[in-house]
Formats: structure tokens, C-alpha cells, sequence
């Protein structure tokens, strides 16, 4: 079921819209990762691993400005670009225009995933992986878990995840739920006065 924005996700849905004058501009982090050791399969089956475990990396904001997690989502299959036997030039080249287009982009609110990626081979020994999340879905916190157990999950497929005991949903709606007592209406008339 849908539930609602935190104050922040609302500001930040309301900003990558057009609506207001300099709008349209997503609040992302894009990142990049060398590594000389990175197998595609296995980070792809990691990623796929965590797309299933947290149910926020599976959310889409509607239309109306709730947001809901979808049960169930296809496979993610980031793009794979061989870039080996290139030129060092050409290579450079085609890496400045991943990050162009994956550091500058806005992924439409109400379609999954909120998250995108890239797989460069950079050389016979060097894998970039590109990173762009939504900060709609995730904040700094958020990401910086996500990327230690996606660590964790290629290093050791087989590891089993502590069951995740509350949603991002269950302390939405908690949050919402205390907006009706007495204590937070006392603070609310503080703070406004």
C-alpha cells in the first residue's frame, strides 16, 4: 500500500519537477569504483541479492505524491561496456560520457528503479563500476550500508542477511501516527510561536 512522503523526499520530488524555476535537477549521488578484481556476474548478482532485500530500492513515487514498494521487480542488468582494446584516448573518451549522462540524470519519479548503473571495462585488469542512486529512495547513510553489504554479497554469495525487522514504510507511518498526540501538538505551537 502507498504511504506518504518524509518532509525531505517531498522537497526533493517537488524539486525534479518543473514546476518551480530551476527545477527539473535530480538530488542523486553518482559514484565511481575501480577496481582491478571485479567479476560483472558476481556484482550483478550482489546488486540483485540487495534490490530484493531492501524493499526501498524496489519503491516508486506516484503521481500523487506517495510512495509504494513494488512486491515484485524484473532482474536489474546494468549496461556492460567493453571498452578494452581501445585506445587510451577513445577509452577516456567513452568514460567521460558515461559520467555525463549518469551524473546529470533524472530518472523519472514513478518508474523503477530510481537507481542506475554502468559496468565499464576499462583494460584487462581494471573494471569501473558507475553508481547513480536517487535520493528519493536513499540518503548518504542509506547508500554507504548498501554499498558495505554489496561488498559483503560478492565477497560471500551464500551470506544470509539479518531479517529486516522494520520497513522505511514502518517508521513513515510511525512518524505520521505521532503527528496526532498531544506532546507532538505542544511542540508544533512551541517551535511556532
Amino acid at each position: 500500500e502507498a504511504f506518504p512522503l518524509t518532509d525531505v523526499q517531498q522537497a526533493y520530488w517537488l524539486g525534479q519537477s518543473e514546476l518551480f524555476g530551476l527545477g527539473n535537477v535530480a538530488t542523486h549521488l553518482y559514484s565511481e569504483l575501480d577496481s582491478q578484481v571485479l567479476e560483472p556476474k558476481r556484482i550483478v548478482a550482489a546488486y540483485n541479492r540487495l534490490i530484493r532485500y531492501h524493499p526501498m530500492l524496489r519503491a516508486v513515487i506516484q503521481p500523487d505524491g506517495t510512495q509504494r514498494v513494488l512486491p515484485e521487480v524484473p532482474e536489474y542488468h546494468p549496461r556492460i561496456v567493453d571498452l578494452r582494446g581501445g585506445t587510451p584516448e577513445d577509452v577516456r573518451t567513452d568514460l567521460d560520457r558515461i559520467r555525463a549522462v549518469l551524473s546529470h540524470q533524472v530518472l523519472p519519479p514513478d518508474r523503477w528503479p530510481l537507481f542506475d548503473g554502468c559496468i565499464s571495462l576499462r583494460d584487462p585488469h581494471t573494471v569501473r563500476l558507475h553508481l547513480s542512486f536517487s535520493l528519493l529512495i536513499l540518503d548518504a547513510w542509506s547508500i554507504r550500508l548498501l554499498l558495505r553489504q554489496l561488498a559483503m554479497l560478492y565477497e560471500f554469495p551464500d551470506l544470509e542477511l539479518p531479517r529486516l525487522e522494520v520497513s522505511f514504510r514502518d517508521y513513515v507511518l510511525f512518524e505520521e501516527s505521532r503527528k496526532q498526540t498531544a506532546a507532538y501538538e505542544q511542540s508544533r505551537q512551541y517551535w511556532t510561536d
